[in-house]
């Protein structure tokens, strides 16, 4: 019984402490009168493989298996959403820039080669391809057995042209 305490004290605690998860990165994202389908349909436009990347989704979508291109990567598409007129809530490229450890990365560059939003990125993106073909999603979404024929009937509306 006094272990079943013991157990029972740290899990009622945990349930008090303020952690909440990480947001999507749309919401991470605003610009004036930006609605949230502007803000994953940009993030697409700039390069992101979807509106919530992690680590796992930039592997399976770009098969960037070092971390300096996954950062390039990440970086160059916050550049790229700058351009574009959205501004970050918290930290960002430009911060983590400034940063000795990211300094040799290329999106880091004074000449950084920062590409423009394009609808043609957007409806070829890795988050579109998963939700509208399911060979290439058997082959490339982070857990393949979540493919459904049925799934690529009902794109999601950053999707649509």
């Amino acid at each position: 019984m006094k272990f079943l305490r013991a157990m029972a004290l740290p899990v009622l605690l945990m349930g008090c402490t303020p952690f909440q998860p990480v947001p999507p990165e749309f919401e991470l994202w605003s610009r004036p009168g930006a609605s949230s389908l502007d803000v994953k349909q940009a993030l697409l436009e700039c390069g992101k493989p979807s509106p919530h990347p992690t680590v796992g989704t930039y592997k399976a979508a770009f098969d960037l298996k070092s971390l300096d291109s996954r950062t390039n990567k990440y970086f160059i598409t916050d550049l790229c959403m700058e351009q574009a007129g959205f501004k970050p809530r918290g930290r960002w490229a430009k911060e983590y820039c400034a940063w000795e450890r990211y300094k040799d990365i290329a999106a880091c560059k004074p000449n950084a080669d920062v590409p423009k939003p394009t609808v043609e990125r957007r409806l070829n993106s890795w988050w579109c391809r998963i939700h509208t073909d399911y060979e290439f999603c058997r082959d490339r979404a982070v857990n393949p057995a979540a493919c459904d024929r049925n799934d690529h009937k009902h794109l999601p509306p950053e999707c649509l042209p």
